[in-house]
């Protein structure tokens, strides 16, 4: 089934996005700073042959799991973000960065044993010259991980729905994603995974792999819809999911729901739009999943919106937000 938010009256979509405003939502995962250098490139060094960059501008943005926040607060919800950060330079522009987005940063833990996660992107022109990132990939433990889980389940508690957001940099363990999940009870959590293996996911309301990661944990390519659709009902049976939402670039995404004893599929064709920069659109995606169901849509509209949402994001630059405007 092809379904698209075409089919809607603009005055549903409006409801739907008005609903969305004050809706609050907790973000669990790993967070980021994102770093670009932007110039031009117009000689080459006589030290070594590589071009030299002429930087014009300089900006941090948020990054991973705060960059969902940044999408969440710029459709109007009201955000909690939980996760792990340094003591350092790059954790202060966090907090910088959220305080000016409205995020609430309550639930950041200071761990002065790593540092904050930063991409610092060089780009020429519109050119990605070099990427260079200071990180741990370590797994949090102790204290830390204890202060991060308590956080996280008073946000929750607090929320209307939940995103966890993996970046592979060691914060989501199995403890916490299942204390989240339980602690959820109703509230929809939506998951957007990275590390393997995903069984710490159970239970989840939706989990949004891309085209990489099914590929990845099913270990076979993903290239028809009709893959997509076995590939979708696969991971919500393998992980009692209710759903499973396959991103799947230009082709769009593929949705499997649970129905009283088999899976219902459903696909939407991705938005066609100048493709600019892909950066940070799975977060674009979460957050207008999370916020559709929190706001009460059914799934399938929110598939539809979050597809629409995503086209908006790959016609910008660098992890941007949308908003409802």
């Amino acid at each position: 089934m092809n379904n698209s938010l075409s089919e809607s009256s603009h005055q549903e979509i409006r409801h739907l996005l008005d609903n969305m405003v004050g809706r609050r939502v907790a973000v669990i995962g790993d967070v980021m700073l994102d770093e670009h250098l932007l110039g031009q490139v117009r000689r080459i060094s006589p030290e070594a042959p590589v071009p030299v960059l002429d930087i014009e501008h300089e900006k941090s943005t948020l990054g991973g799991a705060a960059n969902v926040a940044a999408c969440l607060a710029a459709l109007g919800a009201e955000v909690q973000l939980c996760g792990v950060i340094g003591d350092d330079a790059a954790s202060a522009t966090i907090h910088e960065r959220a305080e000016q987005s409205g995020i609430n940063t309550t639930g950041l833990v200071a761990d002065s044993t790593r540092p904050t996660t930063c991409k610092t992107r060089v780009v020429a022109g519109q050119q990605q010259v070099v990427r260079m990132d200071r990180e741990t990939r370590e797994p949090i433990s102790g204290e830390v991980a204890e202060r991060v889980i308590e956080r996280a389940r008073n946000a929750v508690l607090w929320s209307d729905a939940v995103i966890l957001s993996d970046y592979a940099k060691g914060v989501l363990s199995e403890e916490l994603c299942q204390t989240v999940i339980k602690a959820a009870q109703q509230r929809p959590v939506i998951v957007d995974p990275k590390a393997l293996p995903w069984d710490r996911y159970r239970g989840a309301t939706v989990v949004k792999p891309n085209r990489h990661e099914i590929q990845q944990y099913l270990r076979q390519d993903i290239d028809t819809d009709e893959r997509a659709a076995t590939a979708a009902c696969r991971l919500a049976d393998d992980l009692e999911l209710n759903h499973a939402l396959l991103t799947r670039g230009a082709d769009g995404m593929t949705l499997a729901t649970r129905q009283a004893s088999s899976w219902e599929t459903q696909h939407v064709r991705a938005t066609r739009r100048e493709l600019v920069d892909v950066t940070g659109a799975g977060d674009v995606t979460s957050a207008v999943l999370a916020l559709s169901l929190a706001a009460g849509a059914q799934i399938g509209k929110a598939m539809c919106l979050s597809n629409l949402a995503a086209g908006v994001k790959v016609a910008k630059f660098g992890a941007a937000t949308v908003s409802s405007g």
